[in-house]
């Protein structure tokens, strides 16, 4: 009866449900009796009205699998809003509840379901700029009511429990009081920014366009076709530009289009969406996005700890080298995964990888880690000057082609690296072979010693005008938060006052720093400031069409056609006492694919390793030197 009210389904779609009816044999947990009820009857409650709704069966939160999410778009008459319930097919005359631990059979603890699904909720909020920003700065404020969360129990006995933003269904749940739980309650509505942010992570993922056939050099040619061959265990590195990230994307959506379960994980969370881009384009056809997990490692961890255990790692940095983290009683509950991928593996300590390696990975499943000691910026303890140790055996395989810019960039970096990096790393240097994998260009470097900022960048969207440079190409590169912050403030004022400009400003969906005037309104609280950036970083979208403003450690990993690098970042900053200023660097002028415009300031007195690198720069026939 339940899978026949499914299937009536008229020429007005009030209600789409993913995946559809005939794709719930492929969901990863089959479904309970439970959950189909509780989705029929939400089916037939909206059918009945004038709204829309949209509802998604496991969908797949970075990492996380609630039950089910109804989401609806504001309009003229209704506010909209987000709904997320949690399923559970238990007979709770075993249960009692004791301090907030659910305890069966007064034998041992079942995990909230309570909590489980507030932390879904949270989940929710943090992949919204909007409602984590409103969160932070007024708790009690209306729009944190647009998500609301529900445990439905599809049992006929009750269990008495009072929460303060879930709600407790049952299964006798009558039309009427199941609609009040879809009626928003607060005074702010869906709007289509918000929609869209979460919108995002649930559904399929399919390229936007045709895809071209992969046409790498004969390494990533070689490596690719081992991998499909069944040599799934890699470790890949390679300067920068050598074509990692597209590898990866490869070995990604091959894995994908086969059904498999993948998870993607790096160091600087800001990766998500470039990796997530490039592996949508390198499909071949639609998947569920649910078979793609992309994160970092300590969200992730800390949210399959927390799903678990009920408990947080915390901050303390130890924890998270704890291999026996999750323990043996919980080891089952974890989700697994087909094949792992570690993008920026220089970033990890071996420990990180023991962990992922035996709590995630299904036996004899696929495990790469790409890298580039180099780029070695947070000084990890490496194997032979190579990577940081991993249980992959065998030597790594060489990327050593340059997939970006065959001239001034490219050339610049590799002086760089035979200059400054000379001996500390056991890496390939970068040979300089253009291939048709991205648009040929000649690279250009500019250096200028211009005194004022706001001239300064009036003078660069000029040229950017002239040039036709659309702001989708271009990027802001700071050295500290504190900066970048100035330097978005200064650009928008720039951008706003030249005439005859195409919009340049950059928006919120395309910086990883709050601005000044958001700093202000958290109350300069760094707590409350650190949590928006994590937001901020965690939903950068590198082609939003806007100027993006990005600090190095943000950026590294990604790439942008137009780098813009201030370095009044480094005035006071001690890098003489600094060890690991060369990989900075390094990673700095390595990221821009075709222009990199290289600005400071002749008055002020940076440190001795500054003046070095401005020298450098200054005696290298590949830069063009503009006097302010």
């Amino acid at each position: 009866m339940i899978l026949d009210s499914l299937k009536r389904e008229g020429n007005d779609v009030s209600v789409s449900i993913e995946p559809k009816q005939e794709d719930w044999s492929n969901l990863k947990t089959k479904l309970t009796e439970g959950e189909m009820t509780i989705v029929t009857r939400i089916k037939k409650l909206f059918e009945s009205s004038n709204r829309t709704i949209e509802l998604f069966i496991q969908p797949n939160i970075n990492g996380l699998r609630p039950d089910i999410i109804c989401i609806e778009k504001s309009n003229g008459t209704v506010k909209g809003g987000i709904w997320i319930i949690e399923v559970k097919d238990w007979d709770l005359t075993h249960f009692s509840i004791k301090n907030d631990s659910w305890i069966f059979d007064d034998t041992y603890e079942k995990k909230s379901p309570i909590k489980q699904v507030e932390q879904y909720r949270n989940e929710i909020i943090d992949i919204s700029n909007t409602l984590k920003f409103k969160l932070l700065v007024n708790t009690k404020s209306p729009s944190n009511y647009l998500v609301k969360t529900a445990v439905y129990f599809h049992t006929d006995t009750r269990i008495a429990y009072d929460s303060i933003y879930t709600e407790v269904i049952f299964k006798g749940v009558t039309d009427e009081e199941l609609s009040k739980f879809f009626v928003s309650t607060s005074r702010d509505s869906l709007e289509l920014e918000t929609y869209n942010s979460v919108k995002q992570y649930l559904g399929y993922l399919e390229s936007d366009f045709e895809t071209p056939e992969f046409s790498g050099d004969s390494k990533q040619t070689r490596i690719l076709s081992e991998f499909n061959s069944g040599f799934k265990r890699k470790k890949i590195i390679g300067p920068a530009g050598s074509g990692k990230t597209e590898l990866l994307a490869q070995m990604v959506a091959s894995e994908l289009m086969n059904g498999k379960e993948v998870l993607v994980l790096t160091f600087n969370i800001t990766l998500r969406r470039f990796l997530h881009d490039r592996i949508r384009n390198a499909l071949k056809k639609k998947v569920e996005k649910s078979h793609l997990t992309i994160d970092n490692y300590h969200r992730f961890v800390n949210k399959q700890c927390q799903q678990a255990t009920g408990k947080r790692l915390g901050w303390s940095e130890q924890a998270y080298k704890d291999v026996n983290m999750f323990g043996n009683d919980n080891s089952e509950s974890l989700p697994k995964f087909d094949a792992i991928f570690i993008d920026e593996y220089q970033d990890y300590c071996t420990e990180w990888a023991t962990v992922v390696e035996k709590n995630f990975l299904v036996e004899n499943g696929s495990f790469v880690v790409l890298g580039d000691a180099n780029q070695n910026i947070y000084k990890r303890e490496l194997e032979g000057k190579i990577l940081p140790r991993v249980s992959i055996i065998g030597r790594p395989n060489e990327l050593n082609v340059s997939h970006r810019s065959i001239n001034a960039i490219t050339k610049i970096s590799k002086a760089y690296q035979q200059e400054f990096l000379a001996g500390m790393y056991d890496t390939p240097e970068i040979e300089i072979e253009q291939l048709n994998m991205f648009e040929v260009s000649e690279g250009t470097i500019f250096l200028t010693n211009e005194t004022e900022l706001d001239s300064f960048f009036k003078k660069v969207n000029t040229f950017l005008e002239k040039e036709n440079i659309i702001p989708n190409r271009v990027s802001i590169i700071g050295f500290t938060k504190e900066k970048l912050r100035d330097y978005i403030d200064s650009y928008n004022k720039c951008c706003l006052e030249q005439d005859g400009m195409r919009p340049r400003t950059i928006t919120n969906q395309s910086r990883t720093v709050c601005s000044n005037k958001e700093y202000n309104l958290l109350s300069c609280n760094e707590s409350k400031v650190k949590q928006f950036e994590r937001t901020l970083k965690s939903n950068f979208k590198p082609n939003y069409g806007t100027t993006k403003a990005i600090t190095v450690n943000s950026l590294k990993g990604s790439e942008t056609d137009v780098g813009i690098v201030i370095l009044d970042d480094l005035i006071n900053m001690s890098l003489d006492k600094n060890d690991n200023f060369e990989e900075l660097l390094y990673t700095t002028i390595t990221r821009a694919r075709n222009y990199l415009i290289i600005y400071y300031n002749e008055r002020e007195n940076y440190p001795e390793k500054v003046k070095e690198f401005i020298e450098f720069l200054k005696n290298n026939e590949n830069v063009r030197l503009i006097a302010g």
